[in-house]
């Protein structure tokens, strides 16, 4: 009887200590999952903040024409859309003083077959007629939405050949002056940069 007792006091105590070590794990777990709950919300906002970042050299800045080339091949593949408007396109009694919208394609700008005139075919471009002025005039940025194709999908225009085209409304001075202004959509989010030329 005393053997009997002592096994069930050994399979009891044994009980309890798994118990306790099970209680024990699952309280790690829990902490190790909230652990990590932050980690990856903590993560989410520094990568929020880089990406924010990344646009910050061209909010209310004077960049020069280099700037503007690169950036539009920085932000290639992205969507991120570049407006340029040049001081020639601005003169011009054509249908471009809006400018030229390279990278992700914005509502307003209209797909042209041919972007050259006498310096030869320049290709496809989107231009728009509308001059661009912020919402409101407090605002520091413009505002814009993306332009959808028929399923919903973001459009958008590869063709940089426009900006090397010296003596067209398009062409793009590296010497040249732009301001850089953010566009952004209806929700605050960056989605673009519109670089207008100051000389």
């Amino acid at each position: 009887m005393a053997d009997d007792l002592s096994a069930g006091v050994k399979i009891g105590m044994t009980l309890i200590i798994l118990c306790a070590l099970l209680a024990i794990v699952l309280a790690l777990l829990s902490i190790m999952k909230n652990i990590t709950n932050q980690g990856a919300s903590t993560l989410q906002s520094g990568v929020d903040q880089m990406l924010a970042t990344r646009f910050d050299d061209y909010d209310q800045k004077i960049v020069s024409g280099t700037v503007v080339i690169s950036s539009i091949k920085l932000f290639e593949g992205q969507p991120v859309a570049l407006v340029t408007v040049t001081t020639k396109a601005k003169a011009s009694t054509s249908t471009n003083k809006g400018g030229f919208n390279y990278g992700a394609v914005l509502v307003g700008f209209t797909k042209e077959s041919n972007l050259s005139g006498g310096s030869g075919p320049a290709g496809v471009g989107y231009l728009s007629n509308t001059v661009w002025t912020p919402k409101e005039s407090t605002d520091s940025f413009y505002t814009s939405e993306y332009a959808l194709d028929s399923s919903g999908m973001l459009q958008y225009n590869y063709n940089t050949k426009p900006l090397t085209i010296s003596g067209e409304d398009f062409f793009v001075r590296s010497s040249g002056k732009f301001m850089a202004t953010l566009i952004k959509d209806a929700t605050g989010t960056t989605i673009g940069i519109h670089f207008d030329q100051q000389n």
